[in-house]
């Protein structure tokens, strides 16, 4: 099979989440075997989107989000963009903590701790008033689907 490109487009609604994770781990399963691959890049664009709805939007509905997906035999690329507020703390990437002290876990920022820890590149871009989060992962041939 070849390079799999695809965009997907919906309004800013937590509701979506489970129909768009669905969809992501359809599109990528076009290119990739690997089933804990998958559920990982499930998760992490759930947490990306779950962030633009929750922080960027204020949970408020009716605002548009794009996932452009794109992948080749080495590389899947996931970017979401949006409109909403911009959130400066998400360029922080330093997630201090003790994971075996259960008792005093950080509230929040787990989503972007599971996101920087299983891709291999993360960022986050400001431009013409869009924010864009790009979210990488090499792949190699035990991955991909021959």
């Amino acid at each position: 099979m070849g390079n799999v490109n695809m965009k997907l487009t919906f309004e800013s609604r937590l509701e979506i989440l489970p129909a768009l994770g669905k969809a992501i781990r359809g599109i990528c399963s076009c290119m990739i075997h690997d089933g804990l691959l998958l559920y990982q890049i499930e998760l992490c664009l759930i947490e990306a989107v779950s962030n633009v709805i929750s922080h960027a939007y204020r949970n408020e509905a009716g605002h548009q989000i794009e996932v452009d997906v794109s992948i080749d035999r080495t590389l899947a690329v996931f970017t979401v963009i949006d409109t909403g507020l911009r959130n400066t703390k998400i360029l922080k990437k330093e997630f201090i903590f003790d994971p075996q002290d259960i008792n005093n876990l950080p509230e929040s920022g787990m989503g972007l701790h599971i996101m920087f820890s299983i891709m291999d590149e993360v960022s986050f871009i400001e431009e013409q008033g869009k924010n864009i989060t790009i979210l990488k992962k090499l792949l190699n041939s035990t991955h991909c689907k021959q």
